[in-house]
């Protein structure tokens, strides 16, 4: 028996120190190792773990250095726009993985503290049963020993009333020892056992530790190229804005921009007018009856034919006056422009400067989260004078993508709303759904929210332009011709790409917070 125990014995102490530790490289098998160390069942995963853990300790260390890595990027780039681009798009990738590595320890420590907190209350369970049994196994020995000495063996053996009994009384015997030879093997394996879960219990603690340790450095690396990104993403900003005017009027004027056929835009009317304007036309077509009526004659109660109407069937040559090419009868202004999108947005960004670093910012964001694809609508009743969509929705900071320049896809509308015109464009959108040249009407959808061309997240830029009190007609002809301090095909209205241009006289911006911000 003290064989079998030392032999065991032996065993675990073998076990037990032929694990060296290697600080190995898991930088590719985080998320299998954190999965694979929440519970431990065997001896070759707790040394396995054991090595992730001096992993996360090492990676852990390097936290000083990491850091200062992030904070030189700034005089690496050395202000040049090419070279910021691509520093902020590395950064951004890994700051996108830095959240979803957060998110994911996150996951990891709750599931570390669930398993732990089982292994331990299964390792209680187990640590009473095998006392209990232990006492009863040493209760069983001190009994046997009554038999075991040669004295009491003998006088057992020769009690036998006859041979069957002796025989009997010898198997008893052969099978006690056998049955706590058994037992006392049993018991050393469960005990062994016990220790081992107590010890994988100690791995995963200090890997738990390790891991809330590893959380808040990432937390930490996160913050800190956050706060270098913005300053990158900052002087990305002024170097572009002061390019930016040249660049689009240089697109714009080498683009095949259609004109826009304003003969095909309705009269507009004001709701009274409106209003005459339909009766009158069907008081015109009443008289039209009637006059259809007289040419034929008419037959009185007496059965009598009078032509007498026939010189009167040229009273409704005018029509309704309002009438234009199109044949419509007329077209009537917003009395104010709705919230363009349609869904969960919040404020981001806002007009004239980007919040941090005060780079310019000629418009108002909608940012959607994660989520794109919500609903675009027009604000008001006009007409559609741009759209483009030949950009992928996969935008990053220096996308030039777009027409306007690094806009991505985007839509431009003029609309009429309280005797105000007004120049809207939406910009970085998934697709847009309307065509230019285009009547829409204010609810209308004209596109969908995105991220393309130069743009850091889903969201939508919208820029609002004033123009004065002038019709479509007239809007669509500027924008056809350009003149003055613009040229044709100008989306601003010479309201310009490099200055906010803030409203005094029109062609000027005005802040989309002040129509869709309480």
């Amino acid at each position: 028996m003290k064989k079998i125990f030392i032999l065991l014995l032996s065993f675990v102490i073998c076990v037990s120190h032929s694990s060296i530790v290697f600080a190995e490289d898991f930088s590719n098998r985080e998320d299998e190792m954190n999965e694979k160390c929440a519970a431990i069942y065997n001896v070759e995963t707790q040394q396995e773990c054991e090595q992730y853990q001096a992993y996360l300790e090492k990676k852990n260390n390097n936290l000083d250095n990491e850091i200062k890595e992030i904070q030189q990027q700034i005089a690496k780039v050395d202000g040049n726009i090419d070279s910021l681009t691509r520093q902020v798009s590395e950064n951004t990738k890994q700051l996108k993985s830095l959240t979803t590595e957060i998110a994911q320890i996150q996951v990891n420590i709750e599931t570390a503290n669930r398993a732990v907190t089982k292994l331990n209350n299964q390792i209680e369970t187990k640590e009473k049963d095998i006392e209990k049994r232990d006492k009863q196994m040493k209760k069983r020995l001190v009994e046997l020993q009554v038999y075991s000495g040669s004295n009491n063996l003998i006088d057992f053996m020769m009690g036998a009333s006859s041979f069957a009994d002796l025989l009997r009384r010898s198997e008893i015997l052969g099978e006690l020892n056998s049955y706590e030879n058994d037992q006392i093997l049993q018991l050393l394996e469960e005990k062994e056992k016990l220790n081992q879960d107590k010890k994988a219990m100690e791995t995963q603690q200090k890997i738990l530790k390790t891991q809330e340790e590893n959380l808040q450095n990432s937390k930490k690396r996160m913050e800190e190229l956050n706060k270098v990104n913005e300053q990158l993403i900052a002087t990305y900003r002024k170097k572009e804005q002061t390019l930016m005017n040249q660049k689009v009027a240089a697109q714009r004027k080498q683009s095949n921009i259609p004109k826009i056929d304003t003969s095909l835009i309705p009269v507009e009317v004001e709701e009274e007018e409106q209003v005459n304007n339909e009766n009158t036309t069907v008081n015109n077509q009443q008289t039209t009856q009637d006059n259809n009526q007289q040419s034929q004659g008419t037959t009185d109660e007496q059965g009598n034919t009078d032509d007498s109407g026939s010189n009167n069937t040229n009273n409704n040559q005018n029509g309704n006056t309002n009438n234009n090419t199109s044949g419509n009868t007329g077209w009537k202004p917003s009395s104010s422009l709705i919230v363009p999108i349609i869904g969960n947005w919040y404020y981001s960004a806002g007009t004239w400067e980007y919040p941090n670093d005060g780079g310019m910012h000629l418009g108002m964001d909608f940012a959607t989260g994660n989520e794109t694809g919500l609903q675009v609508v027009a604000p008001a009743n006009g007409i559609v004078i741009w759209a483009y969509n030949g950009c992928d929705n996969n935008g990053y900071l220096g996308n030039t993508c777009g027409n306007p320049i690094s806009g991505g896809n985007t839509v431009v509308i003029v609309v009429r709303s309280n005797k105000a015109t007004y120049a809207i464009s939406f910009s970085h959108l998934t697709s847009a759904s309307v065509s230019i040249g285009s009547m829409v009407t204010q609810g209308q959808v004209i596109g969908y929210t995105g991220n393309s061309g130069n743009s850091t997240g889903p969201h939508c830029h919208v820029e609002v332009i004033y123009l004065g009190n002038i019709s479509l007609q007239e809007a669509v002809t500027w924008y056809n011709t350009g003149g003055g301090n613009t040229y044709a095909g100008d989306t601003t209205f010479g309201a310009g790409w490099d200055s906010p241009n803030a409203c005094g006289n029109p062609p000027c911006r005005l802040r989309p917070e002040s129509f869709w911000l309480s």
